[in-house]
């Protein structure tokens, strides 16, 4: 609506041309004045109504053509009655797009349950500005913070309160750039031993016995020793002494079989699909695909159903990678800096953590040899030397970094009795089940349970040669949406 809006009025006289702000008539009366109000609204409402719902409708058509057909359902009338009731009346552009996400949402069977019918006066109440920070959280990757603290009736805070608040809260949210495809493939030769790619300035090679990567090779630094390989063990510890272990699932990688591997070289990017069963009671069958493009980079997607009993539930879905023990560091951007997992995570905040992987091993050292370690909603996480390095980005990822492998904590009573491995073991997962409430029960709650059934996931590896790590995260979270 215009600052400036002459209209005429009556009010049982000659009619006067009133400006609404600036050519206010101190000859007319108050009930004159407030007369001119009404007749503003009944004069520009309709006009603004109609121009307010055909920006929202457009909106709202552009969004459910987004949705899959068989997914569209109608609208709750409550919804509708709300959301464009509210949107009639508004001349921002930026509170009509969150009117057409409530209203598209709740046309959308698989987001319906996210729309609550409080939304669109929620929205009401926001000013554009106010708008415009919660799509920019919405948008990228900024945490912010939420801090809250009890004073006395003296204003002052107790000891407690100024050592540690008494709530903290984040919030999160996604930003990624598009995938740029730099680099081109010089060479790719595959026969029935192996697949070897090669490009401008690194080489991969995959074994088609055992379907791992053999060798990741960038400017002459070979960053990975072993893998990424399967691994749904995870070594037994004290709150879950209450549980049978299950042993098939002990050393996964070397417990399963190749079934088949395939080879798909395509114009922009090389993929090597490896089919494979864990040696469970019941086979459980994986796939594992890796994409390899022209910058080195290397998407890895695990597919697999474990079978099991219904008496027990996994304890971990991932993958690791055995890294060069001179690669010291590991800077990661998650949850930290102690471990931390799924129901106990709320006192660890994301943020960006370095330290060796001498570090993180003496922060979790316990009296008996047991899984530790783990950090919850990792974005990223870098392990290198002072030069280069391998970088890993995923979504929301459990990581660890140690110098042993779980493998070898089992039956050993004291950690002086645990030999380091001779490589630092990343591992990259998926999910871990939570630890639960004591050393025999009761277990974990259901929400943080892992039951036996199908998971699927995928990261990135990407060569590091010490550019800023946000930047080549931002890139490679690109390229998680490349098929």
């Amino acid at each position: 609506m215009s600052d400036e809006i002459d209209i005429t009025q009556r009010a049982g006289k000659e009619s006067t041309q009133i400006g609404v702000q600036n050519n206010y008539n101190s000859a007319l009366s108050v009930e004159d004045i407030v007369e001119t109000a009404f007749i503003l609204f009944r004069e520009q409402y309709p006009k603004l109504r109609a121009e307010a719902l055909a920006e929202v409708r457009k909106l709202v058509e552009e969004e459910v053509a987004k949705i899959d057909i068989k997914d569209i359902v109608s609208p709750r009338p409550k919804i509708v009655a709300e959301v464009l009731q509210n949107a009639s009346t508004t001349e921002e552009t930026v509170l009509r797009e969150m009117y057409a996400k409530v209203l598209s949402g709740d046309m959308n069977k698989s987001q319906r349950e996210y729309i609550h019918p409080a939304y669109a006066e929620i929205i009401k109440q926001l000013c554009a500005d106010e708008a415009k920070i919660l799509q920019k959280f919405s948008d990228c990757d900024y945490l912010p913070t939420i801090t809250l603290s009890v004073q006395n009736n003296k204003g002052e805070q107790s000891t407690a309160d100024r050592n540690f608040s008494d709530v903290l809260e984040e919030f999160d949210g996604n930003e990624e750039e598009a995938f740029k495809m730099d680099g081109s493939f010089v060479e790719v030769n595959d026969d029935v031993e192996k697949l070897q790619v090669i490009g401008s300035n690194f080489e991969v090679v995959f074994s088609k016995h055992s379907g791992i990567l053999n060798r990741y090779i960038v400017d002459g630094t070979d960053l990975l020793v072993g893998g990424p390989k399967l691994n749904l063990y995870r070594a037994r510890i004290d709150n879950d002494a209450w549980e049978e272990e299950n042993y098939d699932l002990f050393d996964t990688q070397n417990n399963s079989d190749v079934s088949d591997v395939k080879t798909l070289i395509r114009e922009d990017c090389v993929e090597l699909i490896v089919q494979g069963n864990i040696r469970t009671s019941e086979l459980s069958p994986y796939t594992t695909t890796y994409t390899m493009y022209p910058n080195g980079m290397v998407k890895v997607k695990l597919d697999v159903t474990v079978n099991g009993s219904e008496d027990t539930t996994l304890k971990r879905v991932g993958m690791k990678m055995d890294v060069d023990p001179s690669f010291e560091q590991c800077t990661y951007y998650g949850k930290g800096p102690y471990g931390n997992y799924v129901d106990r995570k709320s006192g660890s905040f994301v943020d960006l953590y370095a330290m060796t992987v001498q570090e993180m091993d003496e922060m979790n050292v316990y009296q008996r040899p047991q899984s530790n370690g783990n950090h919850s909603d990792v974005r990223f996480v870098c392990v290198s030397d002072d030069e280069s390095g391998l970088f890993v980005v995923g979504d929301h990822l459990n990581m660890s970094y140690s110098q042993y492998e779980e493998e070898s904590y089992d039956w050993m009573r004291h950690m002086y009795e645990v030999k380091k491995a001779p490589y630092n073991v990343l591992r990259i997962d998926l999910a871990q089940k939570g630890l639960g409430n004591a050393s025999y029960g009761p277990k974990e709650l259901k929400q943080y349970a892992l039951p036996y059934g199908s998971y699927s996931y995928s990261y990135v590896l990407c060569p590091y040669d010490g550019e800023d790590v946000f930047a080549l995260y931002k890139q490679a979270r690109g390229l998680m949406n490349v098929r």
